[in-house]
């Protein structure tokens, strides 16, 4: 169930809206970002064994790919598995649930660079780097789901 509001979807229409090129792009960045991870996750623990980061690095991607995993689920997820912030009609429901897994694959990109920041938070060169990047996203994340609910309140 992908809580977003107190109006479940259980009683709508089951729609499948197809993915267009923005959806596709957004899953191959979440994509990108996991491989990345995971690459300098190894890289480290080759590189770095005396050290606490390669712990920290794996442990930061294998979180990020169970987030991965459920968040990516849930751009997939039918209508019925939502609970959505406002009341949902049969006319609204397709753009409704297209805003809610635009927004699934959006938490999904800015997990996985929160998930980035955080494994490498502290080291060398890239420090400031990696500060600015952990605290300018929970903002990020904040705005986004203010967007969104401004969306679905528009389109409601």
């Amino acid at each position: 169930m992908i809580n977003l509001g107190f109006y479940s979807g259980k009683k709508l229409p089951n729609v499948r809206v197809q993915s267009t090129l923005l959806d596709r792009a957004m899953e191959g960045v979440a994509l990108l970002l996991w491989i990345l991870l995971g690459v300098l996750a190894l890289y480290c623990l080759l590189r770095m064994s005396d050290s606490d980061l390669p712990k920290k690095a794996l442990a930061s991607w294998g979180a990020y790919t169970l987030m991965m995993i459920l968040v990516a689920y849930a751009s997939y997820a039918p209508v019925r598995q939502f609970n959505f912030p406002f009341r949902v009609t049969e006319r609204t429901v397709v753009v409704q649930y297209r805003l809610a897994t635009r927004l699934c694959r959006v938490l999904n990109i800015t997990m996985g660079l929160m998930f980035l920041a955080i494994s490498f938070a502290g080291v060398g060169p890239m420090l400031d780097l990696n500060k600015a990047l952990t605290f300018v996203m929970l903002p990020v994340v904040m705005l986004v789901l203010t967007v969104y609910w401004v969306l679905a309140y528009k389109y409601k």
